[in-house]
């Protein structure tokens, strides 16, 4: 089976938890992130809990609504999640 799968449930995962720390710690609800950023609050549930796949847009509105950028989300991604991403990279032996 090809790693993409995994690889992109665990992307999903530690970007939504991002998403979803930087909206707590605005005290900002899922309704109102979702209302600034154009999409459902179930929509947004599911980005922040890594159940979803989405758009390059709609993660860009995202940030923006939170008042910040893409980038800054992006680097909140730990190097945990980085390790974890990198482990369905590796060849297999």
């Amino acid at each position: 089976m090809s790693p993409k799968p995994k690889l992109k449930k665990v992307i999903n995962e530690e970007l939504g938890r991002c998403i979803r720390t930087r909206r707590e710690a605005q005290r900002m609800t899922q309704e109102e992130l979702a209302s600034k950023a154009g999409v459902s609050q179930q929509y947004l549930s599911d980005v922040e809990n890594g159940k979803r796949s989405y758009s390059i847009a709609v993660f860009y509105c995202i940030a923006i609504s939170l008042g910040t950028t893409p980038e800054e989300i992006w680097q909140d991604f730990s190097g945990d999640a980085h390790s974890k991403a990198a482990e369905f990279l590796q060849p297999e032996e």
